[in-house]
């Protein structure tokens, strides 16, 4: 079968809609983490089909990583509550203060660097 670039849009754009009908109806579909490293820093980059990157919230404590975003309680949208994505366990070299944070498509990248030997 040959590839249809047409096709395999409407299917990833099928796929992309479906995930989002999830999140909206209570599903989370599941977080896409990668981690790279290299001898100046480790890069960390989590999409979460069906959030707005914006959404997306970082903070470190204790040498974890906790990724959420905020979401209002159902039947009393006036109170909110985190929704974990993701906890990791940071690097002991890391240098988690000059931590960078960016948004990029439906997630964030985060740039740590390493403290140098």
């Amino acid at each position: 079968m040959r590839h249809d670039p047409v096709r395999s849009a409407k299917l990833k754009e099928l796929a992309i809609s479906a995930d989002i009908f999830n999140a909206i109806n209570g599903g989370m579909s599941a977080p896409v983490i990668q981690m790279k490293e290299n001898e100046d820093y480790y890069l960390l980059s989590v999409k979460v089909p069906g959030v707005k990157s914006s959404s997306l919230k970082t903070e470190i404590q204790n040498g974890q990583l906790f990724v959420f975003h905020i979401l209002p309680l159902p039947g009393n949208p006036s109170i909110i509550t985190p929704y974990f994505v993701k906890v990791l366990k940071i690097p002991e070299d890391a240098i988690t203060d000059e931590m960078v944070v960016e948004e990029i498509d439906q997630g964030v990248r985060l740039v740590i660097p390493k403290e140098q030997s």
